[in-house]
C-alpha cells in the first residue's frame, strides 16, 4: 500500500511539473513576441525622427547640403518618397497607385515603407524628382538595406530629397 500511495505521489508531482514547465513555456513564448512587437514600433519611431529632424534641421540653412544616413528596419526592403506636391500629369498614379491613393488622402502621406507601414510619415515642402527615360518623377523609390544614405539640399522653405551618391 505504501509503494501504491508513493508511485500516486510521484505521478502527481511530475503533472505538476509538466504543468508549470508547460505555463513557463507559454507566458514566456509570449511575452518575448510582444518584446520583439514593441521593438520593431521603437525602431520605426526611431526611423520617422531621424528623418524628420533632419529634413527639418537642413530647412533653415538655405544653400547646405547634408548627407544623412538612416537606420530602416529590417522587415522593410524598399523606401519611397513622394513630393509634396504633385503636379496634374504626375506618373505617380500611373506607376504606384497605392502610394498615389495614401498620398491624396487627407494626411498627404509623403514617406512610404513598403511593405506598408502602420505608422504615418509626412514631410512638409520637400522636393523628390527622379529621370527615368527622358521623364521626370515627382517620387522615387529605392531598395533599403539596414543603412541607406539620403542627400538633402536646402532650398529656403523647401528641401529636396535624393540618393547620396
Amino acid at each position: 500500500m505504501n509503494n501504491k500511495a508513493q508511485l500516486l505521489s510521484q505521478v502527481f508531482v511530475f503533472m505538476l511539473a509538466a504543468v508549470t514547465l508547460v505555463m513557463i513555456l507559454l507566458f514566456g513564448y509570449k511575452y518575448i513576441d510582444s518584446f520583439m512587437e514593441q521593438q520593431e514600433q521603437i525602431e520605426l519611431i526611431q526611423f520617422r525622427d531621424t528623418l524628420v529632424d533632419g529634413v527639418n534641421s537642413i530647412r533653415t540653412r538655405y544653400g547646405s547640403v547634408d548627407k544623412l544616413t538612416l537606420s530602416i528596419p529590417s522587415e522593410y526592403n524598399e523606401l519611397c518618397f513622394v513630393a509634396s506636391e504633385q503636379p496634374p500629369n504626375s506618373k505617380l498614379q500611373d506607376d504606384r497607385p497605392l502610394l498615389y491613393n495614401l498620398w491624396s488622402a487627407d494626411n498627404n502621406q509623403t514617406v512610404f515603407l513598403i511593405p506598408l507601414q502602420e505608422l504615418s510619415i509626412k514631410l512638409e515642402n520637400i522636393e523628390v524628382e527622379e529621370k527615368v527615360n527622358g521623364i521626370v518623377k515627382k517620387y522615387f523609390c529605392t531598395p533599403t538595406q539596414t543603412k541607406l544614405d539620403l542627400k538633402l539640399e536646402s532650398f529656403g522653405k523647401k528641401v529636396k530629397i535624393s540618393l547620396w551618391e
